[in-house]
Order: structure tokens, then C-alpha cells, then sequence
């Protein structure tokens, strides 16, 4: 399944019943690239620190993303310690080839209400995140964002062995991504826990 998002999603779901169909409509948003009208979300970015990843670094072998000389892997993405709200995450090269069975990324980073956290493209050329050698598993998406205040743009996601982009958390915002070839839907909005009741 092949999809494409251009537009910023923020939505609030109430308490839905299990067998309830969801629709949405998309609205254009103004072009202003520090806030987002729709439902009156304001998204605040680069207020912390700008950290540099680059596909070259690994969980073992990297720096501390400070520069882009001294670049941080991919998995900056679940370091809790380190990622605070208004912090920006820049991804640089063009692809990122996520090799074994089970290279997800399961991330619980969380921005604040002013301070949204900012995962983006270094250019105005999208980043491809690519799990082609992903196993065919339920549980086995590419990226799962269960943490709250995330704005993610020009970020693409392919061959995962689920979903392409999970998100679990609340208020975040996807804009231009494309999530193709995944062996689930490419963009899924879930709860992140059985236990909760509301997504916003």
C-alpha cells in the first residue's frame, strides 16, 4: 500500500468503539512554517538543541550530534535522556538502510505544548528510511512514535514489515512523507496502549 502525506494531521479522538470506521478530511493549512491553524495546535520548533544524524553512524559507532562531523545514529530517535522538547533532529545523506530482521525504531521522546520536538529532512529533499529487509511480523513497524509533540517533515518510510509510521502518542504532526511498499498501512494512528482511552 502506497500513501501520501502532504498535509499536517492533528486530530483528537474520544472514546470510539472498537468497530467504529474513521474518516478524515484533509484542510489546507497556511504555508507558515512555525504554526499550524489547524485546531489552534501551535508548533514551536528549534527553541533546544539541533542535533545531527547521519546514515553512516550506528548504535555503536557515533558521535555525540552535536555537528555534523560528529553525527548521531538513527536511534537518537528513543534516547529519552537526551531528546527534550524544542530539540530538533536533522537527518542528513538521502537513505538509511535499516539492515535486520527487527531494526525498528520504537521511540517515546516527547516535546511539550510550546515546545514541540522536530525530526526533518537536512535539505529540501525528502529522507528515505528504508527496512527492506524487514520480517513480515505484526509487531515489526518501522518507526513508532508513542511520545507526545512531535512535528516529523520530509521523512519517508518504506519495506517495513508492518506499519511504515506508528503513532501512539498525542499531538504530533506529519507533513510531506510518502509511506510506500510497507507490508501494513504506511501511516497508522493508534492508542500506543491498550489501556488508554484517548488520542488528541
Amino acid at each position: 500500500m502506497r500513501s501520501k502525506i502532504f498535509l499536517s494531521i492533528a486530530l483528537t479522538l474520544g472514546l470510539i468503539p472498537s468497530n467504529s470506521d474513521i474518516n478524515f478530511i484533509p484542510k489546507v493549512l497556511r504555508t507558515n512554517p512555525t504554526v499550524s491553524t489547524y485546531l489552534n495546535i501551535e508548533k514551536v520548533t528549534g527553541m533546544g538543541t539541533t542535533y545531527y544524524v547521519s546514515p553512516t553512524a550506528t548504535k555503536d559507532n557515533h558521535g555525540d550530534g552535536l555537528s555534523k562531523e560528529s553525527p548521531e545514529s538513527i536511534y537518537l530517535l528513543e534516547d529519552t535522556n537526551k531528546i527534550k522538547g524544542g530539540d530538533t533532529i536533522i537527518l542528513t545523506g538521502e537513505r538509511y538502510v535499516m539492515t535486520g530482521d527487527y531494526a525498528r525504531i520504537m521511540s517515546y521522546i516527547s516535546g511539550e505544548y510550546n515546545k514541540y520536538i522536530t525530526i526533518k529532512s537536512e535539505t529540501s529533499k525528502n529522507v528515505v528510511l528504508d527496512f527492506y529487509n524487514a520480517v513480515f511480523e505484526s509487531t515489526n513497524r518501522g518507526v513508532s512514535l508513542n511520545g507526545n509533540y512531535i512535528y516529523w517533515h520530509g521523512i519517508d518510510i518504506c519495506g517495513a514489515g508492518d506499519n511504515g509510521l506508528y503513532i501512539g502518542g498525542s499531538y504530533n504532526i506529519i507533513e510531506n512523507s510518502q509511506f510506500y511498499n510497507n507490508r501494513d498501512s504506511g501511516l497508522q494512528l493508534g492508542r500506543g496502549s491498550g489501556n488508554y482511552t484517548n488520542i488528541k
